[in-house]
């Protein structure tokens, strides 16, 4: 939120605001580093505690899910603002509002656990996989800056929030090694975006950026159906 709010207020310098962000962010990680090694060292640390994981089957259709998300959000994260200011013809300043609406809206992700504990894991995979895909596949077809605004804040908002999810989906699978199962799970998201990324450079030329639009939106909302079968096989 913070460096999409500096980039907008300079954004002839915005490439400056980015390198500070990357720099903060490295200083603040080798702190975290520093004071997590500091720690262990005054405190004792149970060396009896480790994970018990699960079986793997538990895990494959959580994999699934969130490898489908990331292959269907990977057109958006790649070509969404150059879409975006092709479809409407957003100025400078509109375009870097457009994108960062999508990080502001990240906000929504808090919201994820009170989702799950409302309505539970199902329910709330599903209806965010529907807003999520919606979001992907109305970009090519903003014909408003509007109605960019929109999917941009509908993308950021409920990408999060899946991301939040994502935490749940691990929890529920390996009760008894939740950082392992979360840890595999977002790395099955990058693994996802990186899949998508590659097949996008392969048939943009072909077949155009709005095809790949509703493709990427129709492999988010495969999820909203996939996500029920976790359930039948926990109570198989």
């Amino acid at each position: 939120m913070a460096v999409s709010t500096l980039a907008l207020l300079t954004t002839s310098n915005w490439r400056i605001v980015y390198i500070l962000a990357a720099v903060l962010a490295t200083l603040f990680c080798l702190w975290f580093c520093f004071h997590k090694t500091q720690r262990k060292q005054e405190n004792t640390v149970d060396s009896d505690f480790s994970e018990t994981r699960g079986s793997w089957e538990a895990l494959i259709i959580p994999i699934t899910l969130t490898i489908l998300m990331g292959a269907g959000s990977s057109v958006y994260w790649t070509y969404g603002r150059s879409v975006a200011e092709t479809q409407t013809g957003l100025s400078e300043v509109q375009s870097m509002l457009f994108w960062g609406l999508i990080g502001v809206a990240g906000v929504a992700g808090s919201f994820s656990g009170d989702a799950v504990s409302r309505y539970g894991t199902e329910i709330s995979w599903a209806t965010c996989s529907v807003i999520l895909g919606a979001s992907i596949v109305m970009l090519p077809f903003a014909g408003h800056i509007v109605v960019a605004l929109v999917s941009g804040a509908l993308f950021g908002a409920f990408y999060t929030v899946m991301c939040g999810l994502t935490i749940e989906l691990g929890r529920e699978a390996w009760a008894d090694a939740v950082g392992s199962a979360t840890s595999i799970l977002f790395a099955t998201i990058a693994v996802g975006q990186t899949l998508g990324s590659l097949l996008i450079g392969v048939f943009v030329a072909g077949i155009g950026l709005p095809v790949l639009f509703i493709a990427g939106g129709v492999l988010v909302l495969v999820g909203a159906v996939l996500v029920w079968r976790k359930s039948k096989k926990e109570s198989a």
